[in-house]
């Protein structure tokens, strides 16, 4: 299985576990990879499933979605948004942001742009970085605000408060398992049985 950044923070261990009790006799293999490095791996067979978010439309990759998840704003702890319960994009106006992933497929921070360049507001990127734990870790360090998933709350840095995002163009993001259309095998049939019967989406 390819495995990639807040994924493995909360979702994903929770699915494993259910896999692992249905089928406790399958052996699990974990690869940490980008999303075009699960799409290459598919390709070559050397994975069976990866786990991802925003996965494009591919002609031999099929796509089932696991959860949607809410979105929050990382803040520094001296930041004044953090006295609201929830913070509007409109707030981030100009602020500086930490966005993550820096590659090279459309990700989170290309839909965080998108989104500010909807709402008219102006994005200030202060750094561009590849993972979730890197930007927390500039967010506690002062550099700036992110936007982030759910899940990304248990990295509960030093230094980083967490706030609800109200936004009308940024609201949620899915999380996706992805296979080969053409892949037959028991083991994965029986896996994306245990992704379609998983519990606790989050529907915000």
């Amino acid at each position: 299985m390819g495995i990639f950044g807040s994924g493995v923070l909360d979702v994903i261990p929770r699915l494993l576990a259910a896999f692992h009790q249905a089928r406790p006799e399958v052996r699990i293999a974990l690869h940490n990879q980008t999303k075009d490095e699960q799409l290459q791996a598919l390709r070559e067979r050397r994975i069976t499933i990866g786990f991802n978010r925003l996965v494009p439309a591919e002609p031999d990759i099929s796509v089932q979605t696991v959860l949607k998840e809410a979105l929050v704003v990382g803040l520094p702890a001296t930041h004044r948004l953090c006295a609201r319960e929830e913070v509007t994009l409109s707030e981030l106006d100009n602020e500086p942001m930490i966005l993550y992933p820096n590659l090279s497929l459309h990700g989170l921070a290309q839909e965080v742009s998108n989104a500010f360049h909807r709402e008219g507001l102006r994005l200030n990127v202060a750094q561009s970085v590849e993972d979730v734990l890197t930007c927390v870790a500039l967010v506690a360090g002062g550099f700036g605000a992110c936007i982030t998933t759910r899940s990304a709350t248990s990295l509960r840095l030093p230094g980083v408060e967490y706030r609800p995002l109200r936004s009308r163009h940024l609201r949620d993001i899915e999380l996706s398992c992805l296979y080969r259309s053409d892949d037959a095998s028991p083991v994965l049939a029986a896996f994306l049985d245990v992704v379609r019967t998983f519990p606790g989406q989050d529907k915000a």
